[in-house]
C-alpha cells in the first residue's frame, strides 16, 4: 500500500515504512523537529518527499532500484543510507552534509538553492556508482566530495559549482565527465593518491580558478584560459581556449605533456607560460600556441610542436628533440652546462635560434638564423638552406661545424 503524508508537525523523530511508494501531498509541509527515516520494502518502490521541513538527519532506504527525491526547506543532513536507484537531494536554505556513509547506485543529484550554501560529503567509504550532478549558488558555494575504495569510477554529469570543487577518490576511483563542468572557484582532484586517471577532457568545461590534479594521467579541456595549480601526474594533456598559465608546480615526469592553446576554430592561438622553476616534465608537445615560455628543473624532451611566435625554454639538464619543432619566432634555449640537441630533420625555426649550453646540435629543414649563443662544447649546425647570423655574438668554446646543404 502506498503511503501519502499530508501536512504534519512531528516534535521528535519520524519513521516511515511502506510496501508501496512514500510521497507527500502537493502543497503540504511535513515538519519534523528531529530525524526522518523513510523505507520502502517491496517492488522497487520510490520515495518522493518534495515539501519537507526536517531539522535532523535523513535515513533513506528504498527497496531495490527505487528512486528517492528529497526537498528540504533547510539544510539536508544525510545519515548512512543505501539507495539502489537514483537520488535527488535539494537543500532550499542551507548546506548538504552527512553523518554516515552513502552508497548510491544510480545518478546522484545534489542541489543547494541558497547563495553560498555548500555541499560537503567527505565520509571515506562513500560510493557514488552512478553519475554525480552538482549545483550550488552564489560565489562561495563550495563542494567537497569523497568517493571511497570501490571498483566504480567517479563520473560527473553536467554540473555547476559556484565556488571551489574538491574531490578525493580511493582505489579504483578514476574520475570522468559526461557533461560540461562549471567551477567558478578552484578545482582540486586527487584520484587515488595518483593511482587513477582524471579525464576532464571530453567537454568544453568552464573552469575559472586554478586546476590542481593528483593522478596517473591528468587530462583537462577548458572553454577559456586555464590556470594550472599543482599538477602531480604521470602525464598531462591540456586544451585551453585561452592562455595557459600556472600558480603551482607542474610535474609529469614519466610520460608526455601535450598542450593546445587555441580556439575551437583553430585560427587563434594563445600564450603558454609555465615558468615555475620546479616544474618537471619528461616530454613537451605543444600542438598549437602563440608564444611559449617554459622552465623545467630537469632534462626535457621537446616533442613535435607548432608555435606561432617565440619559444623560450630554461632547463636544469639536457634538452633533446623527438619531434619536429615549427617555431615562427625566436627560439631561446638555456641549459647551462648541459647538452642541447635540436636534431629533428624537419625542424623549422622561423626566427633566430639562441642557445646556452654545452655541446649543441641544431638541424633546420631550410634557412636558419643563428642568434646570440654561448656554447661550452661543440657547436654543430645543419640546415637545408642558407645559414646566417643575427645581431648577437656566437661564443663557442669547442669545434664549430656548419653544414648548409642547399644554400642556393
Amino acid at each position: 500500500t502506498n503511503l501519502i503524508i499530508g501536512t504534519s508537525t512531528i516534535d521528535g523523530d519520524l519513521t516511515l515504512l511502506s510496501g508501496g511508494t512514500i510521497t507527500d501531498t502537493n502543497g503540504s509541509t511535513v515538519t519534523v523537529k528531529r530525524d526522518l527515516s523513510a523505507t520502502t520494502d517491496a517492488s522497487d518502490r520510490a520515495i518522493t518527499l518534495n515539501d519537507l521541513a526536517v531539522d535532523g538527519a535523513f535515513t533513506l532506504a528504498p527497496d531495490g532500484t527505487g528512486a528517492v527525491i528529497i526537498v528540504n526547506d533547510a539544510g539536508l543532513k544525510l545519515a548512512a543510507s543505501t539507495m539502489g536507484g537514483t537520488f535527488s537531494g535539494t537543500a532550499t536554505n542551507g548546506n548538504i552534509t552527512q553523518t554516515g556513509a552513502l552508497a548510491i547506485t544510480g545518478t546522484t543529484t545534489l542541489v543547494t538553492s541558497e547563495n553560498n550554501a555548500t555541499i560537503t560529503l567527505e565520509t571515506s567509504t562513500n560510493k557514488f556508482a552512478g553519475q554525480v550532478d552538482l549545483s550550488t549558488q552564489g560565489t562561495s558555494g563550495h563542494v567537497s566530495l569523497v568517493h571511497g575504495d570501490h571498483s566504480e569510477f567517479l563520473d560527473f554529469a553536467a554540473s555547476e559549482v559556484r565556488g571551489n570543487l574538491t574531490v578525493t577518490t580511493g582505489t579504483g576511483g578514476r574520475v570522468r565527465q559526461y557533461g560540461i563542468i562549471t567551477v567558478d572557484g578552484t578545482t582540486d582532484i586527487n584520484a587515488d593518491d595518483k593511482g587513477q586517471n582524471i579525464y576532464f577532457n571530453t567537454s568544453e568545461n568552464v573552469l575559472t580558478g586554478a586546476v590542481s590534479m593528483k593522478s596517473h594521467w591528468a587530462k583537462i579541456q577548458n572553454s577559456k584560459a586555464l590556470e594550472l595549480g599543482t599538477i602531480d601526474a604521470k602525464g598531462l594533456a591540456v586544451t585551453a581556449r585561452g592562455p595557459v598559465t600556472q600558480s603551482g608546480i607542474v610535474e609529469a615526469p614519466n610520460s608526455s605533456s601535450t598542450i593546445t592553446a587555441q580556439n575551437v576554430a583553430g585560427d587563434t592561438k594563445y600564450n603558454v607560460t609555465l615558468e615555475n622553476t620546479l616544474n618537471d616534465l619528461k616530454t613537451l608537445v605543444v600542438v598549437a600556441a602563440d608564444n611559449v615560455s617554459l622552465k623545467d628543473k630537469n632534462a626535457i624532451e621537446l616533442g613535435a610542436s607548432t608555435v606561432s611566435r617565440n619559444y623560450a625554454l630554461t632547463a636544469g639538464d639536457a634538452v633533446t628533440n623527438s619531434g619536429a619543432l615549427d617555431i615562427g619566432g625566436i627560439t631561446t634555449i638555456s641549459a647551462s652546462g648541459q647538452t642541447v640537441e635540436l636534431n629533428e630533420a624537419t625542424n623549422n625555426f622561423g626566427g633566430e635560434v639562441r642557445i646556452t649550453g654545452a655541446a649543441v646540435t641544431i638541424v633546420d629543414e631550410d634557412t636558419l638564423v643563428l642568434g646570440a649563443s654561448t656554447v661550452g662544447g661543440a657547436y654543430t649546425v645543419t640546415a637545408g638552406g642558407a645559414i646566417t647570423q643575427g645581431l648577437g655574438a656566437l661564443d663557442i668554446t669547442g669545434i664549430t661545424t656548419i653544414t648548409a646543404q642547399d644554400s642556393s
